[in-house]
């Protein structure tokens, strides 16, 4: 058992005018148990827009069957694809730019057949299913000379 402690803040001035959230001094604590996985993956895009992708995590290759927490860092600007198989393919993009990290503390994915989200309209309970397969891509183009994205993916189970 460990305590993993985040802080999350921005600030954002123009002009006169400036907006704040969150608290960088103040530590956010929760209670982990689980193992931690450290994914490191370096992403080349060759000359030309080939946008190459790549299998981060995925519970049918070994990977753990649920996470409580993931962070994720990128050096170029990234989308990552949240994936989930309850029956049928559904997945969110989201994405993730250089410098700029993200994280989770959930592995759950809503998903929805209907056009009507019942999230948004609340016309019922929404289930959220587990996220089952993670996979980047590096989303700068290599179109004059290679670049590669170097990527972080961080887990706890």
């Amino acid at each position: 058992m460990a305590t993993l402690k985040t802080r999350i803040s921005f600030e954002l001035k123009i002009g006169n005018h400036v907006w704040k959230g969150g608290d960088a001094t103040t530590d956010l604590s929760t209670t982990v148990t689980g193992e931690v996985h450290d994914i490191k993956l370096a992403i080349t895009n060759s000359s030309g827009d080939d946008y190459n992708a790549e299998i981060a995590w995925a519970t049918t290759e070994g990977g753990v069957d649920t996470f409580d927490f993931i962070y994720i860092e990128s050096d170029q600007d990234v989308l990552v694809e949240f994936q989930t198989t309850d029956g049928d393919f559904h997945c969110a993009v989201i994405q993730v730019l250089a410098g700029m990290p993200v994280f989770l503390n959930s592995d759950l994915l809503v998903v929805e057949d209907d056009t009507a989200f019942e999230v948004v309209n609340g016309t019922q309970t929404t289930a959220a299913t587990v996220i089952d397969t993670i996979t980047v891509q590096n989303n700068t183009t290599g179109a004059t000379t290679a670049n590669t994205a170097n990527v972080r993916i961080v887990l706890i189970d």
